[in-house]
């Protein structure tokens, strides 16, 4: 909750040049779900896996300590994720090569439906 922010520029900037991506959202206050739809048209919604990856154990704590149930800390928390790429699957293995190359890591959480 403390980390200094990271500088996301360089690996949008790669793969924007690579890849057709339909959307990028900076995952701040407001959660996963709260920032990424708003990139959306009407008619489309986020299916978010929420079991795809291991919540970091900074945010158990906040819920376990405040006894906060699920919904709120996906509306409130990132929950492990600053940035979220719209890309079609076949893209998935690019996103994720750049990203570690930049030193993050990608995981598929949801697609886009509609």
């Amino acid at each position: 909750l403390l980390k200094i922010h990271p500088n996301y520029f360089p690996f949008i900037s790669e793969i924007t040049g690579k890849i057709a991506v339909h959307g990028i959202s900076h995952i701040t206050g407001g959660g996963i779900v709260g920032n990424t739809k708003r990139l959306l048209r009407e008619g489309l919604s986020l299916e978010i896996d929420w079991e795809a990856w291991e919540i970091p154990a900074i945010f158990r704590i906040i819920q376990d300590a405040g006894n906060v149930p699920d919904a709120d800390m996906r509306r409130a928390f990132n929950l492990g994720f600053g940035l979220v790429v719209i890309a079609t699957s076949e893209h998935a293995a690019v996103i994720s090569e750049s990203a570690k190359a930049f030193g993050f890591s990608a995981t598929t959480i949801g697609k886009v439906t509609g």
